[in-house]
């Protein structure tokens, strides 16, 4: 009684020692010891210990081995998963340089013609393709690599005030022709992002960009959608993976900005 008792008082007295480290273990015994006059107590509590101890360090090799295993799997996954993503990109570019090239070539120019005639360029998309949006008014109305005057160069997706009062008004579907119709004019040129060519709000701004004589290029994915018809000039990445499609019209946009620089 009195063994398994001081026994149980030790172990769980220190349980934290005990699941942390062998180390814990070791101390238990030490501070045990004292309380045995008996030397067959203290072997017998002292083999226990020892048991503990090879148990702990058969679960630590354990635990090892199976991270080891784990962590192999998983990497293999990871880098095949990686391997296939840089692979459909690669693909995707070179089956279609032509396109590709005849695209950016298009829209340097008519930036060049709008910037030369003191216009603005106006981009507009959802989501990620807002964030390109944002990313090309600030290389052309900063600069890309050239120190040179600033472009004008206006994002439609950036000023949260205006955006979520027509929202609230007039419907989500109008948060960018409200802005185009208060802001443009004949002769600018409207730049739209879409992977899919389906968005409202996209398709009602190439609406109003057609009824004001602003010349209009979409950027689009998949089938291109409604935006394809009615846009000035489009360009659709053949693609059905969302990524891919705006890797491309990244990669567009950054091209048609270092000419223009």
């Amino acid at each position: 009684f009195i063994f398994y008792s001081v026994t149980n008082f030790f172990v769980w007295t220190y349980s934290d020692l005990y699941e942390k480290n062998i180390d814990g273990l070791i101390q238990c015994y030490l501070l045990a010891v004292p309380f045995f006059s008996n030397t067959l107590l203290s072997t017998i509590f002292f083999s226990y210990l020892t048991f503990a101890c090879v148990n702990k360090i058969k679960n630590y090799f354990y635990k090892i081995e199976k991270n080891i295993i784990w962590n192999n799997w998983w990497n293999k996954k990871m880098k095949k998963k990686i391997f296939k993503h840089i692979y459909q990109h690669i693909k995707l570019i070179n089956e279609n340089q032509k396109d590709i090239f005849d695209c950016v070539e298009k829209i340097a120019k008519d930036i060049k013609e709008t910037l030369n005639n003191k216009k603005t360029i106006f981009f507009a998309g959802n989501g990620g393709s807002a964030a390109d949006c944002e990313h090309l008014a600030g290389e052309l109305v900063g600069r890309y690599k050239k120190n040179r005057k600033p472009y004008k160069a206006i994002s439609l997706t950036t000023d949260t005030s205006v955006l979520t009062c027509i929202a609230n008004d007039f419907g989500y579907e109008r948060i960018f022709e409200r802005q185009l119709e208060g802001l443009g004019q004949k002769g600018d040129l409207l730049i739209v992002f879409s992977t899919s060519g389906q968005s409202k709000n996209i398709v009602n701004l190439l609406k109003k960009s057609k009824k004001m004589r602003i010349k209009s290029i979409a950027l689009l994915g998949k089938t291109g959608g409604q935006c394809k018809k009615i846009s000035s000039y489009s360009y659709v990445v053949p693609s059905s993976s969302t990524a891919n499609i705006q890797e491309i019209h990244h990669l567009i946009g950054h091209i048609f900005c270092s000419l223009v620089d």
